[in-house]
């Protein structure tokens, strides 16, 4: 159990099989009382937003799930990334370009095919930026469901690649 929330993100992405769960107080009439929150994936919680009509909160777990997959398949699988003196001035560019752009000896993709890397990039542009900011942003319901498709796709795609990896090199 923890009080610090950053701690508490450091051990959910290095512990992801456990059960995970957040206390908040909350109000009732004349006394505090607990809330209980079971913690969900980024994506899952991108779909719960996406059923209450809340485009713009489910573009930004959708932002944040791709974004936590793709720094974990980079430190997975030593991929090199740009240095940076500080890692907060690191970009998800910085993650993203040497995964999509990576290929076999014979030109092939390595790690994600072409069609996939087109959608990503699709729906980086035009649903998990924009919604993540400021700006006025019209996303038809179905276009940010094919945005969260699109990521699940790349989840279970980097995931593969990682069985691969790991099945290729244990002794």
């Amino acid at each position: 159990m923890t009080y610090d929330k950053e701690w508490y993100e450091i051990l959910k992405r290095h512990f992801p099989s456990w059960k995970t769960i957040e206390l908040y107080a909350g109000h009732g009439s004349d006394y505090e009382m607990p809330i209980l929150v079971e913690n969900k994936k980024y994506l899952d919680k991108a779909k719960a937003y996406l059923q209450k009509n809340d485009h713009k909160a489910a573009a930004i777990y959708l932002r944040t799930a791709f974004e936590v997959k793709i720094k974990w398949f980079c430190e997975k699988m030593n991929i090199a990334i740009k240095y940076r003196e500080k890692p907060k001035d690191l970009s998800t560019n910085d993650f993203w370009e040497p995964i999509k752009n990576a290929k076999n000896s014979d030109g092939t993709p390595k790690y994600i095919n072409e069609d996939l890397v087109f959608h990503v990039e699709l729906y980086r542009s035009f649903i998990m930026n924009p919604l993540s900011h400021a700006q006025l942003v019209i996303a038809p319901r179905q276009e940010i469901q094919d945005a969260i498709d699109t990521v699940e796709r790349l989840e279970q795609a980097l995931e593969a690649n990682y069985s691969l990896y790991e099945n290729n090199t244990a002794f």
